[in-house]
């Protein structure tokens, strides 16, 4: 049972502290950079044909919550974290298809810097990428001022050095902040969309188009799905181990039990952003 006491705790630990302020910190900046638009895109035409089209359908759609939405809106940090997730998990297939990039991932410590550069170039690439299409899209539907070879040189080069940027910024929150930095820029997005959806849905009730008791219903059910989440990610298989003794002397040593903790789902969501971004891919196309 967690109590209020080991919240208040949590301030009172020097380290834990400084950790927590500065990723708060980060993700404040994150959130600043989603604010910034791209110069010579229409913003306001882009904000109406958001509301009415579909084309954002499929990948688009998936990697604007990935971005917190500002994807639909342009922004200097439209791509987020989206390109470098994805270039994680294909190195990490790389890595065991390759038989050098399997040797490096076997070399220890060195080995896993140089395919976190890797996992960096692949990141650039990506981003030059998605944003080269994302400026196909919005010239094709008339929302750039001045559309040509100039505004998409210039809105890749934008939209890689925000993705570039907001990377350098997880890698900032995991050497030093509470860890795991892409998530949390992946969880501050979400999280950041939350109060536009619950006036949304108070707006639906007042109007009738919506039904309080359901809105009550789902409510209490993403609750519980989100508490059945944390308690499979914390859950663990203890593998006891039992120490053989040894006698040196008159003393003996060892002898002692103790277990080894894995965890029931080692691979966390990065299977389920994986799977979501290929299935993504066909509908695209």
């Amino acid at each position: 049972m967690i109590h209020l006491s080991s919240f208040k705790n949590i301030f009172l630990i020097p380290e834990l502290r400084r950790r927590i302020l500065f990723t708060l910190g980060v993700l404040i900046i994150d959130r600043l950079g989603l604010l910034i638009p791209v110069v010579g895109v229409d913003v306001n035409a882009l904000a109406s044909y958001m509301q009415r089209a579909t084309q954002f359908g499929g990948l688009m759609n998936y990697l604007d919550v990935i971005s917190g939405g500002s994807l639909s809106h342009a922004t200097v940090f439209a791509l987020g974290i989206g390109p470098y997730i994805s270039a994680s998990i294909m190195m990490q297939l790389l890595s065991m298809a390759i038989p050098a990039l399997e040797a490096k991932v076997k070399e220890g410590e060195y080995g896993r810097r140089e395919i976190a550069q890797y996992t960096r170039y692949l990141t650039v690439g990506l981003a030059l990428f998605w944003s080269f299409f994302y400026a196909l899209v919005l010239e094709r539907n008339d929302l750039v001022l001045s559309p040509g070879f100039a505004f998409r040189i210039m809105f890749m080069v934008s939209l890689t050095a925000g993705s570039v940027f907001v990377m350098w910024l997880g890698e900032q929150i995991t050497l030093h902040g509470i860890g795991n930095g892409s998530s949390m820029l992946i969880f501050a997005g979400i999280v950041a969309r939350f109060p536009g959806f619950i006036q949304k849905t108070i707006h639906f009730i007042r109007i009738g188009s919506a039904d309080a008791v359901l809105s009550i219903v789902v409510l209490l059910f993403f609750i519980l799905l989100a508490a059945a989440i944390v308690f499979l990610e914390k859950g663990e298989r203890k593998i006891p181990v039992q120490y053989a003794r040894r006698v040196v002397g008159n003393k003996v040593y060892g002898g002692q039990s103790t277990y080894i903790p894995f965890k029931v789902n080692p691979a966390s969501v990065m299977p389920v952003i994986f799977a979501q971004t290929v299935l993504m891919f066909p509908v695209q196309i």
